[in-house]
């Protein structure tokens, strides 16, 4: 969804005006329609996405370049970096 955990994509539904750009790919069309019904709004409608790799960039074939040393999921994140700024 691109935001640091639920709280925040929540919020985001609530402040937007249209949820047209909003859509939980975890909870999908159901959790969208129920968030949009409290909300009294229309929830987007969106197909359903398949990851598809087709660069055989397996770690045989492709080295590993860089090592990620941040938060490990969105539950550290949004606690470590969310918040007002």
């Amino acid at each position: 969804c691109g935001f640091p955990g639920c709280a925040s994509f929540a919020s985001a539904c609530v402040k937007a005006e249209s949820m047209d750009d909003l859509f939980c790919p975890v909870g999908g069309q159901n959790t969208m329609d129920k968030v949009a019904a409290i909300l009294g709004r229309k929830a987007p409608v969106a197909a359903k996405k398949i990851a598809v790799v087709r660069c055989n960039g397996t770690c045989d074939n492709r080295p590993r370049l860089n090592l990620y040393d941040g938060a490990s999921n969105c539950t550290i994140a949004s606690a470590l970096y969310g918040g007002d700024t």
